[in-house]
């Protein structure tokens, strides 16, 4: 046999595992997706960056890699909350979705109540990296973003893309930051809650994280 012939097996051999592989994690990520995620996906995010491994959990939710939530809340789970009907009393707050990119992602896995931000009134970096930092012993992890924010307006243009009926479909908060350089607090959270009055339910008014 020759050489070119053997290499040529090689590469055959090497991609029919490689299809069976990647079969292999479909089938298991389409029939038990929480088994996958549990076993495959959390495992493998602890290898990658802590910011990076973030940003890729928000564009999962923003793309609908992540399957809808198929449970169905039980109705002992009914709440009410700020006049609105919720079907659980479940809620995320600021600080995972930062700039508005997986509030329908974030519905669809289950969340009623979806805080995004802290939103700045215009766009700034916020702190050096590294400033995501994992805590195993604790299972936790620290952050330190300091405010980075995309603005006020880019933010609202992407909700007001979002479809009508699933941002109706919970409770959406806004927390609002002052920028690094701002020499009047209360004018960037005033500004905040004028841009987003008509779609916010509620508003927090963040004090605690902006750089110095």
């Amino acid at each position: 046999m020759s050489k070119v012939q053997n290499l040529k097996k090689i590469k055959s051999l090497c991609l029919l595992t490689l299809g069976g592989t990647v079969a292999y994690q479909f089938i298991y990520y389409k029939k038990d997706f929480p088994g996958y995620y549990e076993n495959i996906l959390q495992p493998l995010s602890q290898h990658v960056n802590p910011e990076w491994a973030h940003k890729l959990g928000v564009t999962a939710l923003k793309y609908g890699i992540f399957p809808p939530e198929s449970f169905k809340d039980p109705s002992v789970l009914k709440t009410k909350f700020l006049n609105n009907e919720l079907s659980n009393p479940i809620g995320i707050a600021a600080g995972f979705d930062k700039h508005g990119d997986a509030i329908s992602g974030l519905r669809r896995i289950g969340f009623s109540i979806v805080e995004i931000g802290s939103i700045t009134p215009e766009p700034q970096p916020g702190n050096p990296k590294p400033r995501v930092f994992r805590l195993p012993e604790d299972n936790a992890v620290i952050n330190r973003y300091g405010f980075n924010s995309e603005g006020y307006e880019n933010v609202l243009k992407k909700i007001k893309h979002i479809d009508k009926v699933t941002l109706d479909r919970g409770i959406l908060g806004i927390n609002l930051g002052r920028n690094k350089d701002s020499q009047d607090a209360v004018h960037d959270y005033t500004l905040g809650i004028k841009t987003f009055n008509e779609i916010a339910d509620y508003f927090v008014i963040n004090i605690s994280s902006f750089t110095k």
